[in-house]
């Protein structure tokens, strides 16, 4: 909710004025959601899914396997995207959208593989590679596996095949009922 209702210009953690702090959560809203916005930018806000699902597998008692190598792939998670973020997106007005972690890591890495390898893409090679990296801690922190993965496809492919379906025979009725009018205005010009 803090991160919901951020705004850049309420005093936090690194920020100090004398305006109306506007954050539904007040002054504590203000400070946390500058400090998790501004260390990592959108990332966390967004991995947050992980640790409901956890909190979801431990209320419906499931086996919860791999508990410290989920918290590892989410911390990398969301630092691999953080750096993901702030190489595609930079700066939104006052907000660093990958925050001062993508911030750090992404110049860091880059300037490492430029010096490593004078390659005209190394920006984009790296955008690849993080979201790429990020989409596998995501899932693995959540949980996913493929096995679900390919459920959850096989579901959405049904759905779409029954609307399709559903809006073509609908399609082939309106069409019947047009040839038909069409057809009863010729008989009774015949006729008439």
């Amino acid at each position: 909710v803090a991160c919901a209702s951020y705004n850049p210009y309420d005093s936090g953690y690194n920020i100090s004025n004398s305006r109306e702090i506007t954050n539904w959560l007040g002054a504590f809203g203000a400070y946390q959601a500058s400090w998790i916005l501004g260390w990592f930018g959108l990332a966390l806000p967004i991995f947050l899914v992980a640790p409901i699902v956890w909190g979801y597998e431990v209320i419906r008692y499931k086996v919860f396997m791999h508990l410290w190598g989920r918290v590892i792939a989410f911390v990398l998670g969301f630092t691999f995207f953080s750096i993901c973020l702030n190489l595609c997106c930079g700066r939104m007005g006052s907000f660093d959208v990958g925050g001062d972690i993508g911030i750090f890591f992404s110049r860091n890495i880059l300037t490492l593989m430029n010096k490593m390898v004078a390659f005209s893409y190394n920006k984009y090679l790296l955008i690849a590679i993080t979201f790429v990296l990020s989409f596998i801690s995501f899932n693995y922190a959540c949980g996913i596996t493929f096995a679900s993965w390919n459920k959850v496809i096989k579901a959405i492919l049904g759905t779409v095949m029954a609307v399709v379906l559903f809006f073509g025979k609908q399609i082939a009725k309106v069409w019947k009922a047009l040839g038909s009018s069409k057809k009863n205005k010729k008989t009774q010009r015949l006729f008439y």
